[in-house]
This record gives C-alpha cells, sequence and structure tokens, in this order.
C-alpha cells in the first residue's frame, strides 16, 4: 500500500517533465510512429507514466483537451466505484397499497423503477410469477386479479421522461447505443427488428423483439433472389418506423432501435407478464409512490462490480449512461441538473486531491462531442485508481488484449496480449486507447492515446496506438 500511495502521490502531483530514466529509444521510437503520414493533420495527443516510479516516460500534447469518445467512461467508472461502491445493488420493487382477498389484491399495483441497467424482461415475469403463483403452504392462493391500476413510478431519476446527454446528435438518437435513460429502463431501453426475405417480390417479414406497439412499422422492404443477403435501411418520423431495402428469400437482417418512451416500454412489458402470469390488472399510470407501501416483490441486481465489467469490456453506453444518473440523484443535489456531473467532479477532487486539469464531462457514456479529456487528465485518472481501494475491480473490468472485450481482435501476437488492460473510444474521426501495461522489465505504465480530426478511417489511429502499446510491452530495461 505504501507503494501505492507514493505512486499517486507522484501522479497527483502533475509530474509532466519527460523523466531521465525513461529506458533509452522510448521517445524517439513513439516519435517515429507518430509521424504516421496516414494520420497526418490529426491532433495526437500522448502521455505515458510509470506506476512504479511516478515518472513520465514520454509525453506529446499531454495537456491538450480532446474529445475522449468512450474513453470518458473511465471516468464514469471512477466516480462510480467511488461514490457508489463495488457492492451497489439497483433494487427494483413492486409495491401495493391494498389487501389480499382471496386470489385478489384489493387495490393498485406499483412498481418503482430505480435505474437498473440490467433488467430485463425475463426479470418482470419472473418477479409477476413469483406473486401469481401464491404459496399453498403458507394458505397463500395464486394471485389473479388487481383491482386497482397498474401504476408506474420513475422518480428516481432526475429531470422528465426521457433523459438524453448533452450534446447527443441527433442522427444517433434512432440506435440503440443512443437510447435514453430512464429510472423505468429495461432491456437497454431497445428494440431488435428483423427483416426476414420470403418469396421473391414479396415483402419480407418484420419481426419485433420484444413485441411491442410503441412504433407504427411502413414495411418497404423486398424480398428479392437478386441479391444474395441484401442490406436495410431503417427510419423514424415520431412514432412512424420505416424499414426499406432488399432481403434474400430466407435471409434475416436486424438492427437495433431505441425505444423513445422508455417508461410506456416499461409498462407494456410489465402488462404483458401480467397477462402471461394470468393476472389482469386496471389501467397504466405513471406518478410518483406514496409513502407506506407494503413491498410485495424485490429484484435486486448484480452488484456494481459484476456490472462494471459489461460497461467497460463491451462499451456499453447504456450502463454508462444508467450509472450516470443515479450519480446525479443522489449526489451534488443542491446544484442545477446541469451543473450537478461537473460538481460532483470537482468534489471528488477536492477530497482526491487531483487536479481538475484537461477535463470536461457532460454525459457517463462518451457519445457526446462537448466531453473533454487531455492524455495526462486520463493518466492521472489512472493512476489514481492504481491506488485506490476498488483497483482490483476497476482493472478486471477492462478489455484485455487479444482477450475480451472491445480488445479481443486487437493486440494479437504481441507482447501485450493478455497483458494490456485498456478502454477503447471510437467516434467518427475521434479514436482513443487509454489504460495500463507491464513492460517485459517488470514496469507497470499508464496511458493514454487519443487522436482527433483525421481524415481517413479509424484503422490507422488503431494500428498506432496498438503498435505504441506493443512495443511499450515489450520494453526491458
Amino acid at each position: 500500500m505504501q507503494h501505492r500511495l507514493l505512486t499517486a502521490t507522484l501522479a497527483l502531483l502533475g509530474v509532466m517533465s519527460l523523466a531521465l530514466s525513461a529506458p533509452r529509444g522510448v521517445q524517439t521510437t513513439i516519435d517515429t510512429r507518430l509521424n504516421d503520414r496516414a494520420l497526418s493533420g490529426a491532433a495526437i495527443g500522448v502521455m505515458v507514466q510509470s506506476l512504479t516510479t511516478g515518472e513520465v516516460w514520454y509525453e506529446r500534447n499531454a495537456t491538450t483537451a480532446l474529445i475522449p469518445a468512450s474513453t470518458a467512461k473511465l471516468g464514469t467508472a471512477m466516480l462510480a466505484l467511488e461514490y457508489l461502491k463495488p457492492e451497489y445493488q439497483f433494487t427494483t420493487r413492486l409495491l401495493t397499497n391494498g389487501t389480499r382477498n382471496g386470489e385478489k389484491l384489493e387495490g393498485d399495483l406499483y412498481l418503482c423503477g430505480a435505474g437498473d441497467p440490467s433488467l430485463v424482461s425475463a426479470d418482470l415475469v419472473a418477479m409477476i410469477k413469483s406473486l401469481a403463483v401464491g404459496d399453498e403452504g403458507a394458505g397463500i392462493p395464486p394471485l389473479k386479479q388487481i383491482t386497482g391500476k397498474l401504476i408506474l413510478d420513475g422518480s428516481f431519476f432526475p429531470g422528465n421522461g426521457a433523459l438524453l446527454g448533452q450534446g447527443w446528435a441527433k442522427g444517433d438518437l434512432l440506435w440503440y447505443y443512443a437510447a435514453p435513460s430512464s429510472a423505468l429502463s429495461l432491456n437497454r431501453n431497445e428494440v431488435k427488428i428483423t427483416v426476414r426475405g420470403g418469396a421473391h417480390g414479396k415483402p419480407g417479414q418484420v419481426t419485433l423483439d420484444p413485441p411491442t406497439t410503441l412504433f407504427t412499422i411502413k414495411n418497404d422492404t423486398v424480398s428479392s433472389n437478386k441479391v444474395t443477403l441484401g442490406a436495410i435501411n431503417v427510419t423514424r418520423t415520431g412514432t412512424v418506423v420505416r424499414i426499406t431495402g432488399n432481403v434474400a428469400p430466407g435471409a434475416e437482417l436486424s438492427e437495433r432501435i431505441s425505444a423513445p418512451d422508455p417508461g410506456r416500454y416499461l409498462a407494456e412489458q410489465l402488462r404483458q407478464a401480467l397477462q402471461q402470469g394470468g393476472v389482469t390488472v386496471g389501467a397504466v399510470e405513471f406518478s410518483a409512490a406514496p409513502q407506506g407501501l407494503r413491498v410485495l416483490v424485490e429484484h435486486h441486481s448484480a452488484p456494481l462490480g459484476a456490472l462494471m465489467q459489461t460497461m467497460l469490456k463491451e462499451s456499453d453506453n447504456h450502463y454508462a449512461e444508467q450509472l450516470h444518473w443515479t450519480l446525479l440523484a443522489l449526489y451534488s443535489l443542491a446544484k442545477p441538473l446541469d451543473e450537478r456531473y461537473m460538481a460532483l467532479l470537482q468534489d471528488f477532487f477536492n477530497h482526491s486531491g487531483m487536479l481538475l486539469w484537461g477535463m470536461q464531462l457532460v454525459d457517463g457514456s462518451g457519445l457526446s462531442r462537448m466531453n473533454r479529456l487531455s492524455p495526462a487528465a486520463l493518466t492521472r485518472l489512472l493512476a489514481y485508481m492504481a491506488s485506490s481501494p476498488t483497483y482490483d475491480v476497476f482493472y478486471a473490468a477492462l478489455p484485455i488484449g487479444g482477450q475480451d472485450g472491445t480488445l479481443r481482435r486487437r493486440l494479437n501476437d504481441t507482447p501485450a496480449s493478455g497483458n494490456v488492460h485498456a478502454k477503447t473510444g471510437t467516434m467518427r474521426g475521434v479514436s482513443s486507447l487509454s489504460g495500463y501495461v507491464t513492460t517485459a522489465g517488470g514496469e507497470r505504465l499508464a496511458f493514454a492515446i487519443m487522436l482527433n480530426g483525421y481524415g481517413n478511417s479509424s484503422a490507422a489511429a488503431r494500428k498506432l496506438q496498438d503498435d505504441i502499446v506493443a512495443y511499450l510491452a515489450g520494453v526491458n530495461d
């Protein structure tokens, strides 16, 4: 622990000069890689720091604030582990103001959402089943009727209705990766559209998973034996979803889109679960639950430490946004909603000793181009987490080069395979990689490699990142 505290202290002091103890050739080798003509004109920031000594091995534009894309999730993870703790669980509750009378529940049924990012339709079915089957041994008959209303409470999250990240691009909002957040979230607030090709010249068959009436489907697809597989295009205007394109007979093509009204989406799936369980209920309403209700069933998510694996390894935007809004629901409540996240970051930096330098985060996922991080800020964050009691959880949740997550197909057959634990970040013109790697000589390094504004595909940016990390992993000095 003393070693970790030394590492953190050196990192938090913001050591920025290139260390004399960096192995010979590091600066020249990385400089050469950064001169790749394929990345001409790109803004590139790099920082590499030893966690063993705290000294900086390499830096270029380290204090330049750049768009981080999904490496912003490192900040979300840090705050969630710091404030919520790895043991935190999301609890979804079914409650009532009524009483049981044989097979009837005389009163209303409430569902209180707490923003569980992992809640799926099967969980609702299990919750209703536990109510519907009764308990013969305890003399409780099966539940067949709820005489009152079905009332959903999404008031745990601040704001009203579907919650979107600040600065999200309008063109992203159709798709699953930009699904809105809500305390009443289900199935990542996404719907899978599948088109199966039929007889030549006929429309394809469209199915929705899960089935939902949220949308009116306008199916303009055509089955065609002139294509090997085909392609579909999905657009949405209001609640009308139009699907166009050609699909080969027997072929299936799918797209995942967002559910723009999470509360209604969950209510629809909950009503279906009640019907499946043979339970009737009255009309659906949305309002805050009063105090003093009786808990009927509770569903607990996996602990935050386990959910973190999905958020970081798979770069799951919905998990990150649900954590973001959970933090805003519980902390910095004296601030206006649009100021809470930065206020929470400032509070964290005040008690951790870190500097709020080169960092602006407006969402949890990194989808907004208003986010800014510098390589130095990311490296300091990683150094801090390396000294944190939650480091083991954080480290295990990062993608591993050549093995899993968003790095499963990168860094194979290099010294970094199975070694580097790092978070990726990609959007148009933006590519980042930031994490930890251990050299062949046993030196533990934190690094951040960020690129903005390159004109070509992200392949050259990823190759640069991989080449640098693979080189660092092979250093033996």
